[in-house]
């Protein structure tokens, strides 16, 4: 295992078994990161735009809520998890789904065999010479005309980010503030930048005031 997903996968650790508690919660510091969450994840889903029983692949699935509404939706999916708890948790969840370790940086998946990629509050943990590293990693990874769908917290401009961060301070959301400062959070700039020089056109679309779904296809 690379440093970088040995990172990825002790992140969670501590986190899996107040997960869901944490996504689905109404009021604090997150409230608004997991604003709309069910939406956010439905509409994740919706940008896939594959044929019924595509293979699709949710990396950093975590304790499967995408993974599961992709399965609902008639995909036949896989959710990527480097985490034991978490996964644990998903298969207890979604026990006719396969959940595999790995990572953006580590995937136990035949190149060229998966229509589309698609991860929620992830990405992030990457930085950025990793998330250029990793598109191309995906990128080898999917059929002709795959997609691949990024569910996380975007900004689309630097002053923008710097506006929300201090917005985050004047309200007191001091392990939020903190969050935003310390993890790998981009530009939408940034992103379209790294997946156009892959050969993905790539489109964006706000679903709160932090997260945003970017959806890339390959032309």
């Amino acid at each position: 295992m690379k440093l970088s997903d040995f990172r990825f996968n002790a992140l969670f650790d501590d986190w899996a078994d107040n997960y869901d508690e944490t996504v689905y919660i109404k009021n604090g510091e997150y409230e608004e990161v997991f604003k709309n969450y069910t939406e956010i994840l439905d509409e994740t889903v919706r940008h896939i735009s594959k044929s019924k029983a595509a293979k699709i692949l949710d990396i950093g699935a975590g304790t499967g809520n995408l993974t599961l509404a992709a399965s609902k939706a008639g995909y036949n999916v896989i959710g990527i998890e480097p985490n034991v708890k978490m996964r644990n948790i998903a298969l207890k969840k979604a026990p006719l789904i396969s959940f595999l370790p790995g990572t953006f940086l580590s995937l136990p998946i035949d190149d060229n065999s998966i229509d589309a990629i698609i991860s929620s509050y992830a990405f992030h943990h990457l930085t950025d010479s990793e998330k250029e590293e990793s598109i191309k990693l995906l990128k080898s990874k999917l059929k002709k005309n795959g997609t691949i769908i990024i569910t996380d917290t975007m900004y689309d401009s630097t002053e923008s980010r710097e506006f929300i961060i201090k917005d985050t301070y004047n309200k007191n959301f001091l392990a939020l503030a903190h969050d935003l400062e310390t993890e790998f959070y981009s530009t939408c700039k940034f992103l379209n930048k790294l997946f156009e020089a892959e050969g993905f056109t790539v489109d964006f679309k706000q679903m709160n005031k932090f997260v945003w779904i970017l959806t890339a296809k390959l032309i």
